[in-house]
């Protein structure tokens, strides 16, 4: 019985290991969804993209989005300059840090995220509500994200000083299937007709 337990603490462990290796925070947001977002909040004003990567919500964004990238040396918690719109699929780990520096100089911030990264902790929702509220969340199927998790994803739409009713959407029906060449399918958007490849 001891010796079974053993090997469980040790495979648990070893488990724990490997996700804690992993590095789970360098998730690229694929075309598709970067360009939903853009179209679904339509932003203007100054607009500030804090965690580039591979430059996916850059490609639909419009010209002049200010960026951060931390690999690049630009560090998004100093930056501190105030801007209508914060886009974004931050780093998981730091979701907290950025949702708070972003409430601190954007009037909108949207975020892409496991849900539960929102909703497990009361802190979080105390400092919404400080901030304004949740004007939409809208789920979105992890894979579609590329996610290689089971975890609720969501697009946060956060609004300074906003008070009114939070509107949830499950549907990511904007995209037509089209064709698949080999593993990569590709998708036309149904508002401006934009062919995209899921990568």
């Amino acid at each position: 019985m001891i010796d079974q337990i053993n090997n469980t603490q040790a495979i648990i462990r070893s488990k724990m290991q490997k996700i804690t290796n992993h590095n789970y925070d360098k998730v690229m947001t694929s075309d598709i969804v970067a360009h939903h977002i853009v179209h679904q909040f339509n932003p203007s004003g100054t607009i500030l993209e804090p965690c580039k990567g591979t430059g996916s919500f850059l490609k639909f964004l419009p010209n002049g989005t200010l960026w951060c990238e931390i690999d690049e040396g630009k560090d998004f918690f100093k930056f501190n300059e105030k801007v209508d719109w914060i886009i974004t699929n931050p780093p998981y780990s730091l979701a907290r840090d950025f949702m708070i520096h972003s409430f601190e100089i954007s009037n909108n911030v949207v975020l892409l995220l496991p849900a539960t990264k929102i909703f497990a902790s009361g802190g979080k929702m105390f400092g919404i509500n400080q901030y304004g509220g949740i004007k939409v969340i809208q789920f979105v199927k992890p894979k579609l994200c590329g996610f290689n998790f089971g975890w609720n994803v969501a697009i946060f739409h956060f609004q300074k000083d906003y008070r009114g009713m939070t509107q949830i959407n499950y549907e990511f029906n904007k995209f037509e299937w089209l064709n698949q060449i080999g593993t990569m399918p590709f998708y036309r958007c149904n508002i401006c007709n934009k062919v995209l490849r899921y990568k």
